[in-house]
């Protein structure tokens, strides 16, 4: 086993239109347990349907910008510094209200939902992405799409 170090630049890039992906760690180090990506939201963007991961906890750190999650139907807006951690089974979803672009980051345990953006950005650039097949590949990871 040896440790995980990503130099500035480095590591996997994702386009998956509305926002970029930076895969920093798919669990190697980890047997799979612990991964982490880094999420460049476009302004004002539309955001991913609410959904629920069935055994996935996601905890995310706000580095610049302001998030709105929205996590079992109630809002909360957080800024720069910021740690939010959303346990399995609950509903929730985010956007980028603001004028500029949102990052953060995201830390999967387990890792293999990385695999689901993989995937996703596969969708975008072939132009297969549609809310049919993104539910679909929801469904694939574990995760349920949460009617409104």
């Amino acid at each position: 086993m040896k440790a995980t170090i990503v130099p500035t630049g480095e590591g996997r890039k994702l386009d998956c239109g509305v926002f970029r992906a930076h895969i920093l760690d798919r669990g190697e180090s980890t047997q799979g347990r612990l991964g982490c990506m880094e999420f460049e939201v476009n302004p004002r963007s539309t955001p991913p349907p609410a959904h629920v991961h069935r055994s996935l906890v996601e905890s995310f750190y706000i580095l610049e910008g302001e998030i709105e999650f929205v996590v079992e139907g109630v809002p909360h807006r957080a800024g720069p510094g910021t740690f939010v951690q959303v346990p399995a089974g609950l509903a929730h979803t985010y956007r980028n209200p603001g004028d500029g672009f949102l990052k953060f980051l995201v830390f999967f345990l387990p890792a293999a939902f990385i695999g689901f953006f993989e995937e996703f950005e596969v969708l975008v650039r072939s132009g297969q992405a549609n809310p049919v097949s993104n539910v679909a590949l929801l469904n694939k990871y574990d995760t349920e799409a949460v009617r409104p």
